[in-house]
C-alpha cells in the first residue's frame, strides 16, 4: 500500500470510527438492544435505516471487524458496548470460553471474561452456543456457559459479580450436541435452564427452570416439564402479558409450549405440539404464540409445522386454543418474524414462509434463499427482513404476491453464519464464523429514542396493579447446599394467583432432617450427608425448599447402611444412592455384589449410557478421592455356544464367528466400559475398550486442552482401586493418579502425573461412567483433604 493510499485509508476510519461514535454518544438515548431478540423480544428494529449490502473484501459499509468476536453467538447491546460468547484463544491448551466486551462503536476491545470448559462432552466448536443477556437495571452481562458455568459480570469492567456451576450443583446436563438455553431478566430474577438430573424429587431427567436472585445467584423456585423428555433443548423464553398476567412462555424439551409465571414457576397452560424437543424461540403477539418444530407431529407422522394458538387459560389447552397450523414446514431453529399482517417463518432448508397471520393463509411460494441451511433468525428493520442463511446474505422485501430480493450475497466459507443480525442506532452487526462486522455507512442518522412496544420492564408494569389475595407461598432459598450443623435462614414470600408479589410472612415451617425455629432458621444435621424437605405453612398454604449438607473431609461410604428392598415392578432388591448426591438416583442404584453392598451404574436406562455425579460441594480442593471399582463381565458367548449369536449351520466355526462377530476377547474389550472419579473438575478414566489411563478434564479437547493418557490393561470381572489426587499450586491445578488390584498393598508410584496451568481450582468430587453392555460396580469410597 503507498503513502497516499494509506493515509487516505487511515483518515476514512478516523472518520467512520468519529461518525459511529456520535452514533452513541447522542443526546437522543439509543435503543439498546440488552436481548439477541432485541429490546422487545421480537427482533425488531427501529432506528435510522441500515444498509442493505456490503463488500467484505472492499470493505464497503464495512466500519470495522473483529476476528475476536467471532464464532456461533449473536451478540447484544447495553450503553453502547457490544458482549458476544465466544471461545478463547481457539485451538491452544489455554482455549476456554469468555464474555468479550468491545466498544459498539469502534470495534475497541474493552475487556474479557474467561471462564474453562470442564467436565463436558461439548466440542469446541460448539462453544459459545448460548448468547448473554444484558441489563440495564442492574448494568450486570449473565452468561450461560456450555459447562453449565453461570456467570454474573459486571458491565462496565467485566470483573465476576457472581458465578454458580449449575451442573454440578444442580445436575444441568451439558451434552455433546452443545445445546444451552440463554438465560433472560425479569424484575429482579434471571432465569434459566436445561434438562436436569439433579436429587430427590428432581433425580429424573426433566427440562427445568431455576429462578435465582440477579444480585446474588441465590435460588427463589426451580421447577419443570414432563420427566423423561426425548431431547435437550435451546428455545428461549418469551416475557410476555397474557391474560393480564407477566408470562414466561418457551418451547420445552417434552414437545409442549409451556407458560410459567416469573416470578413463581407456576405452570400455568400448556400446549402440545411435537414429539420431540423444541428449539425455536416463540413470538408473543398480543394474546397468539407464534411457533415451529421440525420433528414428528402428534397426529400424524408428517414432519414439522407451523402453529399459531391463543396462550390464555389454564392447563393443557391444546384441543381449545389452536387458532390455525400448517404441517409440512421444517422450521426447527429459527424464530418467526410479524411484519404488518405477516408472518415469516424460515425452514432449515433455506426457504422463507410467508403466512397470513390471521388465517395461516399462505401467501407466494416459498422463497429460496443461497445456500441449504439456516440456524440464526430474522431481522425486520425498515420494513424488509434481513436473513442469513449459513452461507449466504439476504435483505428481502414484502410485494403483494409474497418477497422479493433487495439484495443478496453468498458469503465465503470462513463466513458461516449460526448468529442472527442485530442493530443499534443505524449499524448492523452479522456475527460470522470467523469474524463480526459492523456495517453502516459513514453518514447515518440519528439514533432511535427507543422501544415503544412492550419490553420485559413493560410486562413487569402491566401484569403489575394492586396484588390480590395469597395464593402461593415461595421459601426463600429454595435451593441450598450447607456444612454439617450449619444454619440458614429462610424467607417466606406471598404471591397472588395472577404471580404478584403480596408481601413477606411469618410461616409455621418443619423440616424433615434436621431442625427449624418458628422464625425459619434452619440448622443443619451434624453429622453425615443430608438432605431436608423444609415446609413452611401459611393457612392452608404451603411452599417448599430443599437444603443439602455435607460435613467437613473425610468421608467414607461403603453403602453398608443404605437399605435394600425388592422393586414392585422388576423384583429387583436394591436401594437408592445418598440422597443429597447430584445426578446419582437415576442411573444408579445399591445393589448386594460379592457378598456386599455397592453403588451400581445400571444399564437399564433409556439414554442412559454415560453418567456423571457429583457427591459433594463446589468449593472443595486439594483433597483426593478413591473409590473400589468393577466392569461387569458381558458373558459373550464362544462359537458353537447355545447361547450363541452365531449361525447354527457351518459357519459356527471359529473363522466364520470371528469374521462375522469379532474374536470373542476383542468383543469382550469392545463391550467393557469407562469408569472413574472425578476431583476438582477433573477426571481419572479407567478405559476398557482402549485399554488406558486418561487424566482430562474436557473430554472433546483431549488432543489440544489438557490431558495425559497412557496405555493401561485392565479386565472386567475384577475389583480395582481407583486414586486421585487434585492440588492447587500457584494458579494451576496439580494432579495425580494410581489404580492397583483390590486387595493389594497401595503402589507407592503414582500411575498418571499431570500440571493444567490454566486449572481448575475448586470443584466437587464425584464418578463417571460410560457403558452400553455393562454395569459398573463402586464401593468404598474415601474423600480426604491433601496438604
Amino acid at each position: 500500500m503507498n503513502a497516499m493510499n494509506a493515509a487516505s485509508l487511515t483518515t476514512r476510519l478516523l472518520c467512520v470510527a468519529a461518525t459511529s461514535a456520535a452514533l452513541f454518544s447522542s443526546p437522543t438515548p439509543a435503543a439498546d438492544w440488552p436481548d439477541w431478540r432485541g429490546p422487545r423480544q421480537d427482533r425488531h428494529y427501529d432506528g435510522p435505516p441500515l444498509v442493505t449490502s456490503f463488500d467484505p473484501e472492499a470493505g464497503t459499509n464495512v466500519l470495522w471487524k473483529s476476528d475476536e468476536a467471532g464464532g456461533i453467538s449473536t451478540p447484544v447491546i447495553m450503553h453502547g458496548k457490544l458482549y458476544t460468547l465466544v471461545r478463547h484463544k481457539p485451538g491452544t491448551k489455554e482455549e476456554a470460553e469468555k464474555v468479550l466486551c468491545l466498544d459498539a462503536a469502534t470495534g475497541k476491545k474493552l475487556w474479557e471474561n474467561v471462564f474453562n470448559v470442564y467436565l463436558s462432552d461439548v466440542p469446541a466448536e460448539r462453544v459459545g452456543w448460548s448468547a448473554v443477556i444484558a441489563d440495564p437495571a442492574s448494568n450486570t452481562v449473565f452468561a450461560h456457559g456450555v459447562c453449565g458455568a453461570f456467570t454474573a459480570i459486571d458491565a462496565a469492567t467485566g470483573k465476576t459479580k457472581w458465578q454458580r456451576s449449575l451442573h454440578e450443583e444442580f445436575g444441568f446436563l451439558s451434552t455433546y450436541g452443545g445445546r444451552t438455553n440463554i438465560p433472560v431478566v425479569f424484575e429482579d430474577l434471571v432465569i434459566a435452564s436445561a434438562v436436569v438430573t439433579g436429587w430427590g424429587d428432581t433425580a429424573r431427567p426433566a427440562h427445568r427452570f431455576l429462578g435465582m436472585d440477579k444480585a446474588t445467584g441465590e435460588v427463589r423456585w426451580m421447577n419443570g416439564t414432563k420427566e423423561l423428555p426425548e431431547d435437550t433443548t435451546y428455545s428461549t423464553p418469551s416475557l410476555a402479558v397474557l391474560g393480564g398476567q407477566a408470562a414466561l412462555v418457551f418451547g420445552s424439551s417434552d414437545g409442549s409450549v409451556w407458560n410459567f409465571q416469573p416470578r413463581t414457576g407456576k405452570a400455568v397452560w400448556n400446549f402440545k405440539l411435537s414429539r420431540r424437543g423444541l428449539n425455536v424461540a416463540p413470538l408473543v403477539d398480543g394474546d397468539s404464540i407464534f411457533i415451529s418444530q421440525a420433528e414428528e407431529n402428534l397426529d400424524n407422522t408428517s414432519m414439522g409445522s407451523v402453529t399459531r394458538f391463543r396462550g390464555v387459560g389454564s392447563g393443557d389447552i391444546t384441543p381449545t386454543n389452536a387458532v390455525w397450523q400448517k404441517k409440512g414446514v421444517m422450521d426447527g431453529r429459527s424464530m418467526p418474524v410479524v411484519l404488518g399482517d405477516r408472518v415469516y417463518f424460515v425452514d432449515d432448508g433455506a426457504k422463507v414462509y410467508t403466512f397470513d397471520k390471521e388465517t395461516g393463509e399462505p401467501i407466494g411460494k416459498p422463497v429460496k434463499l443461497l445456500g441449504t441451511i439456516v440456524r440464526g433468525s430474522p431481522l425486520v428493520a425498515d420494513g424488509k427482513l434481513y436473513v442469513c442463511s449459513t452461507s449466504g446474505w439476504h435483505v428481502l422485501e414484502p410485494t403483494k404476491d409474497g418477497l422479493k430480493f433487495v439484495n443478496r450475497m453468498r458469503l465465503e466459507e470462513e463466513d458461516e453464519v449460526t448468529a442472527s443480525p442485530i442493530a443499534c442506532s443505524g449499524l448492523l452487526y452479522l456475527t460470522t464464523g470467523a469474524r463480526l462486522y459492523c456495517l453502516g455507512e459513514t453518514m447515518a442518522g440519528s439514533a432511535s429514542s427507543g422501544p415503544a412496544n412492550p419490553g420485559p420492564d413493560i410486562v413487569s408494569a402491566a401484569a403489575g396493579g394492586t396484588p390480590g389475595e395469597p395464593a402461593w407461598v415461595q421459601v426463600v432459598p429454595a435451593e441450598a447446599q450447607i456444612a454439617a450443623g450449619a444454619t440458614v435462614p429462610l424467607k417466606v414470600r406471598l404471591y397472588d394467583a395472577a404471580g404478584r408479589f403480596v408481601k413477606e410472612s411469618a410461616a409455621d415451617f418443619a423440616a424433615s432432617a434436621g431442625g427449624i425455629s418458628q422464625e425459619g432458621v434452619y440448622t443443619a444435621p451434624t453429622t453425615g450427608h443430608a438432605a431436608a424437605i423444609i415446609t413452611a405453612k401459611v393457612g392452608d398454604l404451603e411452599g417448599k425448599a430443599r437444603i443439602r449438607s455435607m460435613p467437613p473431609l473425610p468421608w467414607r461410604f461403603d453403602f453398608e447402611d443404605i437399605p435394600l428392598a425388592a422393586d414392585p415392578k422388576t423384583g429387583v432388591v436394591k436401594g437408592e444412592p445418598p440422597l443429597p448426591w447430584i445426578g446419582m438416583r437415576y442411573r444408579h442404584a445399591v445393589r448386594e455384589v460379592d457378598g456386599s453392598k455397592c453403588l451400581v451404574k445400571v444399564t437399564t436406562i433409556p439414554k442412559g449410557t454415560r453418567s456423571q455425579g457429583w457427591i459433594g460441594p463446589i468449593g472443595l480442593h486439594d483433597y483426593s478421592v478413591q473409590a473400589d471399582f468393577r466392569a461387569q463381565e458381558t458373558g459373550v458367548e464362544k462359537p458353537g455356544s447355545p447361547a450363541s449369536d452365531a449361525p447354527k449351520s457351518a459357519a459356527t466355526d471359529a473363522d466364520a464367528f470371528a469374521k462375522k462377530f469379532g474374536n470373542p476377547a476383542a468383543l469382550e474389550k469392545a463391550r467393557m466400559p469407562d469408569m472413574g472419579l472425578v476431583a476438582q473438575r477433573y477426571t481419572l478414566d479407567l478405559m476398557g475398550a482402549s485399554q488406558q489411563l486418561q487424566l482430562r478434564s474436557w473430554p472433546p479437547q483431549v488432543a489440544t486442552y489438557f490431558s495425559k493418557t497412557i496405555p493401561f490393561a485392565w479386565e472386567a470381572g475384577r475389583w480395582y482401586t481407583v486414586k486421585l489426587e487434585a492440588r492447587t499450586r500457584d494458579g494451576a491445578a496439580v494432579l495425580r493418579g494410581k489404580v492397583w488390584p483390590r486387595g493389594e498393598k497401595e503402589p507407592e508410584a503414582w500411575t498418571i502425573e499431570g500440571v493444567h496451568e490454566a486449572g481448575n481450582l475448586q470443584g466437587s468430587p464425584g464418578f463417571f461412567g460410560n457403558s452400553k453392555d455393562s454395569e459398573i460396580y463402586i464401593d468404598n469410597v474415601f474423600v480426604e483433604a491433601v496438604k
